[in-house]
């Protein structure tokens, strides 16, 4: 068997049946994946506020593509 799961002692690790130390890895490995996802997201997400938030005063966009105020 591999290493035991971060945060688990060798020994309490090889105290397991394989399946759950093996479940343990995918689902750490799950999370860094998600983690890794979420941030690419919350980049777009900022980047796409900011391009929202430009209009003529801030940006070189002509006063006619400005968005109504209502």
């Amino acid at each position: 068997m591999g290493a035991a799961p971060a945060g688990i002692s060798d020994a309490d690790s090889l105290s397991w049946p394989a399946d759950a130390t093996e479940f343990i890895l995918t689902q750490q490995e799950e999370m860094e994946q998600l983690r890794a996802q979420l941030t690419a997201l919350e980049s777009e997400l900022a980047s796409l506020r900011e391009r929202v938030g430009r209009n003529s005063r801030n940006s070189s966009r002509p006063p006619s593509n400005n968005s109504p105020v209502f």
